[in-house]
């Protein structure tokens, strides 16, 4: 994460928030619009489903994990990685109010959601994408985070690898999500775009 933002850093970003992709000569800011961008263009690795009823919920359940990122991953980053670049002791009670109180809401109404091997239709969507994401990331802060309950989504059953702290051994995503984490497109059309990874 760099300590300075570039010099044109207000052109790319306008409101300063991440990700920003530049595109050749095109520059778009906002993980919703650069999504759609990228699945207009790229038609044959689609991420949006094209059943109206699958992109609605597809769509939704993309923006309930950016509420996850906001009100679970971005708390539990900055006291554990950010505090201690500045010197700063860890909020220790808030890591705990975020890890027992909020985050297993959000894996609670996830669990509901659960239906077949995909949240959304019978194909990777941008729904598993970003559960895939928020759920590597939920266990990259040290300590590793205890997962108090062991649904579906948030931690094992016979069918589904565990994401409870007490299996190291096991991949961190649920076995639906497990192949994003190696997923190449060598065999397919490469995007041509740069993203932007500034921070504040």
């Amino acid at each position: 994460m760099p300590e300075t933002l570039p010099a044109n850093w207000d052109r790319l970003s306008p409101t300063g928030l991440v990700p920003v992709i530049e595109d050749g000569n095109f520059t778009l800011p906002d993980s919703g619009a650069i999504l759609q961008y990228l699945d207009a263009k790229h038609p044959a690795i689609p991420m949006i489903p094209a059943n109206p009823r699958d992109r609605g919920r597809a769509l939704w359940i993309e923006s309930y994990l950016g509420a996850f990122f906001r009100d679970v991953m971005h708390p539990l980053f900055h006291q554990r990685v950010v505090a201690p670049m500045r010197g700063d002791a860890p909020d220790t009670g808030m890591t705990g109010r975020v890890l027992s109180g909020i985050a297993p809401r959000y894996f609670e109404y996830l669990d509901g959601e659960t239906r077949g091997d995909w949240l959304v239709g019978e194909a990777l969507s941008i729904a598993d994408i970003a559960v895939g994401a928020n759920l590597v990331l939920f266990q990259k802060p040290h300590p590793r985070p205890t997962i108090p309950r062991s649904p579906p989504i948030s931690g094992g059953s016979s069918t589904r690898r565990s994401l409870s702290s007490n299996s190291p051994q096991r991949s961190p995503l649920p076995n639906r999500w497990a192949s994003l984490r190696t997923a190449s497109l060598s065999d397919r059309q490469k995007p041509t775009f740069r993203l932007a990874t500034i921070a504040r």
